[in-house]
């Protein structure tokens, strides 16, 4: 009976005890923990995509005709009679399409007047002399935040996602330097 007393005394006190003194930090241990403030993590899904397509053409026709008869003492030369035409025809297509997948953990670095939570975040990956760099920023709300406290990129605000590469595979797919100066003179 002494036995029961003091578990019933302890789960008494347990029940009692508020989160503070189970948790230092402040956050309850039976529930689910989401980004709420400053200096808190939350994992960007980055699902990007883009394509865009853009076709132009032009036909331009023009002529002139002169015919000068009366040439008096002339009229046996032939080249008073002038006919020009010039015909143009042009045309060109331009298609653009990029896609992006990643994830990214993100640091909650202010609350705006609105309650959106401003974001950023980076990750760089080095591969066999390779680096590929993410830089992410922006705003999201906090209803939009998963259970497991992950967000698709499709969800913020003013969304910045910067994707840049560098080494020997991005220097070989750049053009020569000669290249490069005939394109910049034609």
């Amino acid at each position: 009976m002494k036995r029961i007393c003091a578990a019933l005394v302890l789960l008494v006190l347990a029940s009692t005890a508020s989160a503070d003194t189970i948790m230092p930090s402040g956050k309850p241990l039976y529930s689910d923990y989401k980004v709420r403030g400053v200096g808190d993590i939350v994992t960007i899904l980055i699902v990007e995509s883009s394509s865009a397509s853009k076709s132009a053409s032009t036909n331009t026709n023009s002529s002139i005709s002169s015919d000068a008869s009366s040439a008096g003492r002339f009229d046996w030369v032939d080249f008073w009679n002038l006919d020009v035409a010039n015909n143009s025809d042009g045309g060109g297509t331009t298609r653009r399409q990029g896609n992006l997948t990643a994830r990214i953990t993100a640091n909650v670095v202010e609350i705006d007047e609105n309650g959106l939570l401003v974001i950023e975040g980076a990750r760089t990956v080095r591969v066999n002399g390779e680096e590929e760099k993410i830089v992410l920023h922006g705003k999201l709300r906090p209803e939009d935040v998963q259970p497991d406290n992950t967000v698709l990129s499709t969800y913020l605000a003013d969304a910045a996602i910067d994707f840049t590469g560098e080494g020997s595979l991005d220097n070989a797919a750049r053009p020569g330097i000669l290249t490069r100066i005939l394109d910049w003179l034609f």
